[in-house]
């Protein structure tokens, strides 16, 4: 979040999806306008982000328009990448790849002590992004996340963009 701060003005539009990315985006998130930051709401649906991005995009096709989204919520609406290639909806993807349904396993683990169903192998987003007509980019290195990001929006001049960011192990909160 400190990098998005740093990379994107006031007039971006940030649509996240549900799960640990909202947690951290609404938390942490720089909000200046009233649709600078757009979630679901209370009813957390899943793969929100991306299409509302491109939405978002068609809309203020002027400003920079970034969607944020673990791994398992991209995973159902990744087909829309070829969509706003095909649209010119030059939005930024960014994933964060855990290989988990993140919030869900953090449950899981803090009320039963054991996961069931909240780990997969993910895809290489960064190279399913390139196969859909956008730039794709990954990073495992926090240290790279803020050249990557600039690297990415740079991009959205000419086409939409996804930012991978490779996400390790961390301790969960107790909720």
């Amino acid at each position: 979040m400190d990098a998005m701060n740093a990379v994107l003005d006031d007039s971006a539009i940030v649509a996240s999806d549900v799960g640990n990315c909202q947690m951290w985006a609404r938390t942490f998130r720089r909000i200046a306008t009233p649709e600078s930051f757009m979630q679901s709401g209370v009813w957390n649906a899943m793969s929100y982000g991306l299409p509302t991005a491109i939405v978002a995009k068609m809309e203020f096709p002027e400003r920079n328009v970034v969607a944020i989204a673990g791994d398992g919520a991209f995973l159902m609406t990744s087909g829309d990448l070829p969509t706003a290639a095909e649209y010119g909806a030059n939005v930024l993807a960014i994933v964060l790849n855990d290989g988990a349904f993140g919030q869900t396993y953090m449950q899981q683990t803090n009320i039963y002590g054991h996961t069931y169903g909240t780990t997969f192998k993910s895809p290489h987003f960064a190279d399913l992004a390139k196969a859909c007509g956008c730039e794709g980019i990954r990073v495992s290195d926090p240290k790279d996340v803020e050249a990557a990001l600039r690297q990415a929006l740079a991009a959205t001049r000419r086409q939409p963009a996804l930012l991978e960011v490779m996400v390790g192990e961390v301790p969960y909160p107790k909720v």
